[in-house]
């Protein structure tokens, strides 16, 4: 659920540079995106990527909000609803989070500040209200981030759902920009 994730985008940010890739940009939807701020911010020395796109994603933990978020924490927060959620192919962990809970998606985006962020939400997403996007941004500018973006899309739901071709043409027009790739014939 967002906390030990970060090692798996390690392992694979690692993969993609041993394969030769000299430019690796990680890109996530919803609790994908926590994952590449957190892991940008906390795997900078181990396995350091050249941008971030955040889409949809939380900024702050146990969000209860929304109507579907109360339905997660309702399932998260019981051990009942991990064991209900594992025996649906979720991996989460039998013992819930620790205490205290690991460095939360704003607290990580303050940490990053120097490689291109782009933060992408939509005006009707029922997971997480733009609260959460304005929040990541505000973090990343406010430590000093000249290379953080912030895209509030109309009519745009949640996550990879509800993501229209055209939005994700744009990212991709982003990245190559923001990490300096020329484009592919």
């Amino acid at each position: 659920m967002g906390m030990s994730e970060i090692e798996d985008l390690s392992a694979t940010v690692g993969w993609a540079r041993s394969l030769g890739y000299r430019r690796v940009v990680t890109v996530g939807f919803s609790m994908g995106a926590c994952i590449a701020v957190r892991h940008a911010a906390l795997r900078a020395d181990v396995a350091p990527v050249d941008g971030v796109v955040a889409v949809s994603g939380p900024a702050f933990w146990y969000y209860r909000g929304t109507p579907i978020m109360r339905g997660v924490h309702r399932l998260v927060e019981s051990p009942t609803g991990r064991f209900a959620m594992r025996a649906r192919g979720v991996r989460i962990s039998s013992a819930g989070w620790p205490d205290p809970p690991p460095m939360s998606p704003v607290e990580a985006a303050a940490r990053i500040v120097d490689i291109p962020f782009l933060v992408v939400h939509g005006t009707v997403d029922r997971y997480f209200p733009l609260d959460h996007a304005r929040a990541l941004h505000r973090a990343a500018s406010t430590s000093g981030n000249a290379f953080a973006d912030l895209w509030e899309i109309p009519d745009f739901g949640h996550a990879e759902r509800a993501i229209a071709s055209e939005t994700l043409g744009d990212l991709g027009q982003w990245v190559r920009k923001s990490v300096g790739l020329s484009m592919l014939p």
